[in-house]
């Protein structure tokens, strides 16, 4: 009999650590995105927690490509973030990340914010992936210094102006 308490102490841990694992399990599959990709694969649809985040990918290249979030709360659009660099670029590793505010406009000033992400893809190259944040990011939150111009900038700007009209979302 004197065992019996100890047996209840490793049967309650026992069931609290199975209530556990099951509670885990049904918050990931909620917390995992279900995605899809349109027929030309430049838009990841994505259901997130049940809000719909759209990515769109702009400009494609060997060093950097943009990418536009449509999304309506921050921390789904961030994650939006790393499953589009899951995705769409298997095995890379996030090397560094920093936010961006980038005048899109050539004459007069149309600020889009960007968070941009260098990751190492598994060939060992580095690539630049630029994500217009703006549907999600702005009011509210301290807006960071224009960045000045330089090659990627003039192809953000050029983007931009040629796209239209990308709505300022």
């Amino acid at each position: 009999m004197q065992n019996q308490p100890g047996f209840l102490v490793v049967l309650f841990w026992l069931i609290i650590g199975l209530a556990s694992v099951y509670a885990l399990q049904r918050w990931r599959a909620n917390a995992t995105p279900k995605a899809q990709w349109t027929a030309d694969r430049t838009i990841l649809e994505l259901s997130f927690e049940g809000e719909r985040v759209i990515m769109k990918e702009l400009m494609h290249g060997a060093t950097h490509d943009v990418i536009k979030i449509d999304a309506h709360i921050h921390h789904l659009g961030v994650a939006a973030e790393y499953e589009w660099m899951r995705r769409r670029h298997r095995g890379s590793i996030k090397v560094e990340q920093s936010l961006r505010a980038i005048n899109v406009a050539k004459s007069g000033e149309r600020v889009v914010f960007f968070d941009a992400l260098v990751i190492r893809q598994r060939n060992g190259t580095t690539k630049e992936l630029y994500f217009d944040i703006s549907s999600f990011f702005g009011d509210g939150y301290s807006s960071p210094q224009v960045v000045a111009d330089s090659p990627m900038v003039e192809q953000i700007r050029d983007l931009y102006e040629s796209v239209g009209r990308i709505s300022a979302a």
